[in-house]
């Protein structure tokens, strides 16, 4: 992990790119311990080469082969429930190139062991799935052969009501068969074929449709359904199967049956006729039934010691094998040198940790016993860094909340720091009630309490939660301080420090109301304490007013509205830490400070007003207390108050109050042109000024060259002549003079082509300031009216509180006078209790929570990192072997 700097959790950490030169013997040993200390993030120096074309395809399709059988020895473990012995090594020795061949070795070995056991244990299964149904047949056909030869017409008939018969004759022709088999027949012989087999019992209907079709109703066919589900050597899965008896007559009646068989894969076995027989093949068949099991056993033992065997190393295998598939993934993105003997790689690497990652080479040079010099290189660039935020296990869920609208722009602030605080507390103004927040804080505090448990655990919605435990605990504590200001506990108030109205007054009897309950108005001027205020959060007698919405509406409302426009504010204030980071002066003249005028003048003044009402009216003077909506509009209106207005109207709530109102609208209407205008024409003039210079060069150095030319044209015509005389190879000469000369207008062009690059778009420049000066006039408006929904939600949120309450846990309040009455209240309130408090967990905890979640997070994104955050920059991805285990 990145050791940060001072304040670099404020801002992303200043990176350096990097050339590495890593000598071929040392190169591997050198790019495992960076991967180990996960500082690099590589750049592929070979994009233009596909994955078969790079010089280690051939190590990563050995490792790529050892993953497939890692996989394999994964199924085969789960199926057959073997538990997997988990490390807890966070690092692995680098391993060799021998290492990894005697590893290769050991894996196909096994796999040869295991296919092979795998291989035995089928065919054995298979056997046994047919001696089973065998059995079965030997078993059943006993008393269908004894049918067959008993004495009478009655027995034929009782037989054919069991049978699929069409033709009684054939079922009396093989009466006679099996009751006199071998007497002289009187009438010409027809053979008669026999076949038993199984079939699974969902196919017997369709087949025995089929044989009735093709034999026109020529067969006898008898099921026996298998009391007992066989299972399946493929599959491992539990099979109805029934038997079956099949009589006909006819060589081709036989082989037509024999293929309808075979097309509905049924298993043809031949049972004997005579009972003698089919006695012994029942002996025999039991023998091989039990040796068979017996195989079975010793073949399932041995297979499981060998899984055992294998899952005792399994993960140090699979990290072993991914940590070497990726040292070599990383050296395919490195260039050959031109000699051959070194390998150039370029990578960013934080500016902190440069030192580090030399220490790192010198390590890779003596563990590999290299006599080369492997060399890191600071190289120049003007291409953008990476973003990288220095986070724990307990910032990372804000750096991530952060990061889903966009990785920040380097060097810009990192919001994440400020979220920690302002995302949970904007989160609890929403959800405030104190009796929810405990539940998710213990909820939090459970999963933290159990993190290396839990840790481990797959499911996509619940590693969600724990992924941000820290976020839900601190949503949790804010949420019990917010419940206590407004004095909400599952929708109830706690008197802890007494009221500060008199509510002890004799109320006339006629004053109830529809329930028959006693109500008073109480005035603040007459039974306020005025040396008395509540300590903290809100009297608890508003909890039984029968205005209490309307106060407490007034309440969150004001405080909606001050808190936005303070996030507001404070995110504009961040941008003049961009602006003074990256050096841009201008910006800050003409963008901060005009913001700052714009957003204060109007809505920093709306939030004064809110907090010096309170301040200065009480109930005495709440007649004359001015309205601060009416007020801002006549502040846009320039309407100054009349003698005949009323007093709300015409007051001033401080001395010169419409003067300076006057004034600060001013001052915001005439920030406006300065943000559209001043910061495009500064650009215009300066990029002119520039391109004045740059031409000014160019003509010099062309006029320089112009000369140079001439007179080395005519030298070297002089020189021509004289080659010319005596004989020389004037082609040649001329030939090398073109081509200087080629040479310097080349030169020349690449020179204009350099200044023409960075061209200029005052059009282009003046839009696009004017799209950010509307959208931040407009959205100053929009997004303080958007942190209302801080009441809006509130509100529901209260309100369903006191909903699910009123309904639901009110009726468990009850009493019965009858004998042991006690009991049936004690059983319904625990009823009611249930039903209530599932609600409130899966209403008002999960559903109002989530709710809450997602207005927070929308007011983050865009109220307030709108004001300083851009989020075009892509984040720090290093090559770190730690990050890659995790996904295991």
């Amino acid at each position: 992990m990145v050791k940060p700097e001072t304040f670099a959790w404020f801002r992303s950490e200043p990176m350096s790119l990097c050339q590495l030169y890593l000598q071929t013997e040392s190169v591997y040993h050198i790019v495992s311990l960076l991967g180990d200390k996960g500082i690099c993030q590589f750049r592929d120096l070979n994009q233009s080469s596909n994955s078969f074309q790079r010089k280690f395809v051939a190590e990563i399709r050995r490792c790529a082969e050892m993953e497939r059988k890692i996989l394999f020895f994964e199924k085969e473990i789960e199926r057959d429930g073997v538990d997997v012995v988990k490390i807890n090594e966070k690092f692995l020795d680098i391993p060799s190139m021998k290492d990894l061949g005697q590893l290769e070795q050991q894996l196909e070995k096994m796999e040869h062991d295991l296919l092979n056991e795998n291989g035995t244990r089928l065919q054995m299964k298979h056997r046994l799935l047919s001696l089973t149904e065998y059995k079965e047949i030997l078993k059943k056909a006993d008393q269908f052969f004894n049918e067959a030869q008993s004495d009478g017409p009655s027995s034929n008939k009782s037989m054919m009501r069991r049978m699929s018969v069409v033709d009684p004759d054939l079922m009396r022709r093989f009466s006679m068969h099996m009751h006199q088999p071998n007497q002289i027949p009187l009438e010409p012989v027809i053979e008669l074929a026999t076949m038993t087999g199984s079939i699974l019992a969902n196919r017997f209907m369709a087949f025995e449709r089929m044989l009735w079709r093709v034999s026109r109703g020529n067969i006898l066919l008898k099921r026996i359904d298998v009391e007992e589900m066989l299972e399946d050597p493929e599959t491992g899965e539990l099979q109805q199967k029934c038997l079956f008896i099949l009589v006909c007559q006819g060589e081709k009646l036989r082989n037509t049956c024999q293929k309808i068989c075979t097309g509905f894969h049924a298993k043809l076995y031949s049972c004997p006729e005579q009972r003698g027989e089919r006695n012994a093949a029942h002996q025999k068949v039991l023998s091989d039934i039990c040796d068979i099991q017996n195989v079975i056993a010793r073949t399932d033992e041995h297979r499981k010691n060998l899984l055992v065997a294998i899952a005792n190393n399994l993960q140090k295998w699979k990290r072993t094998i991914l940590k070497v598939k990726n040292i070599y993934e990383t050296m395919n993105m490195f260039r050959n040198d031109v000699t051959g003997h070194c390998l150039i790689a370029e990578c960013w690497i934080p500016s902190c940790q440069i030192k580090e990652a030399r220490l790192i080479l010198g390590q890779g040079q003596t563990m590999s016993n290299s006599l080369g010099l492997s060399v890191l290189a600071i190289l120049t660039t003007n291409e953008t860094p990476p973003t990288y935020n220095v986070t724990n296990k307990f910032t990372a869920g804000f750096q991530v909340l952060v990061d889903s609208y966009g990785s920040c722009t380097y060097g810009d602030v990192n919001p994440a720091p400020y979220t920690i605080i302002s995302f949970p507390f904007i989160f609890a103004v929403m959800f405030g009630d104190t009796g929810h927040g405990i539940i998710m804080t213990l909820f939090a505090l459970w999963m933290i309490y159990k993190e290396k448990q839990l840790k481990s655990i797959r499911n996509e919605i619940f590693s969600m939660f724990f992924a941000g435990r820290y976020i839900i605990l601190l949503m949790g504590l804010f949420s019990i301080y917010t419940g206590a200001m407004y004095n909400d506990i599952f929708s109830k108030s706690a008197n802890l420090f007494g009221t500060a109205f008199n509510v002890n007054l004799d109320v006339p009897e006629n004053i109830t109301t529809e329930l028959g309950q006693r109500i008073v108005h109480l005035s603040p001027d007459k039974h306020l304490d005025e040396n008395f205020r509540y300590y903290f959060g809100i009297d608890p007698v508003w909890q039984i007013a029968s205005n209490k919405v309307q106060y407490t509406n007034t309440y969150k409302m004001k405080l909606s509205v001050i808190l936005g426009v303070l996030q507001m504010f404070f995110g504009v204030m961040l941008s003049m830490f961009n602006h003074w980071h990256h050096g841009d002066l201008v910006s800050i003249a003409v963008e901060f400070i005009p913001q700052i005028i714009f957003l204060l003048a109007i809505f920093g003044y709306m939030n004064f007003m809110i907090i010096f009402k309170w301040f200065t009216y009480d109930a005495g003077r709440g007649g004359c207390a001015p309205s601060i909506l009416i007020t801002l509009i006549n502040m846009f209106m320039f309407k100054m108050p009349e003698e005949k207005d009323p007093c709300y109207l015409k007051d001033e709530m401080f001395t010169n109050q419409f003067k300076i109102q006057s004034v600060l609208i001013i001052l915001a209407l005439l920030t406006v042109p300065i943000m559209l205008f001043v910061k495009p024409f500064y650009l215009f003039f300066k990029h002119r000024n520039i391109q004045k210079r740059s031409s000014a060069i160019i003509y010099d150095q062309n006029s320089f060259e112009l000369e140079n030319s001439s007179s080395n044209h005519n030298l070297e015509i002089e020189n021509i002549g004289e080659d010319i005389e005596s004989n020389s190879n004037g082609n040649d000469i001329i030939a090398n003079n073109n081509n200087n000369n080629n040479n310097t207008v080349k030169e020349s062009n690449n020179g204009h082509d350099n200044v023409q690059m960075n061209e200029f778009d005052f059009g282009d420049v003046l839009i696009n300031q004017a799209i950010h000066t509307i959208e931040y006039c407009l959205g100053s408006v929009s997004h303080t009216a958007s942190y209302l929904r801080l009441w809006a939600l509130s509100l529901a949120h209260a309100q369903l509180s006191e909903v699910l309450w009123n309904m639901v846990m009110t009726a468990g309040f009850m009493e019965f006078k009858f004998q042991y009455g006690y009991i049936a209240s004690g059983v319904i309130m625990f009823s009611i209790f249930a039903g209530w408090s599932f609600g409130t967990v899966v209403i008002l905890i999960v559903m109002e929570g989530l709710s809450a979640f997602l207005h927070a997070l929308r007011l983050h994104w865009v109220e307030f990192m709108s004001k300083f955050y851009h989020g075009d920059g892509y984040p720090f991805e290093p090559f770190d072997f730690q990050a890659k285990l995790d996904e295991l």
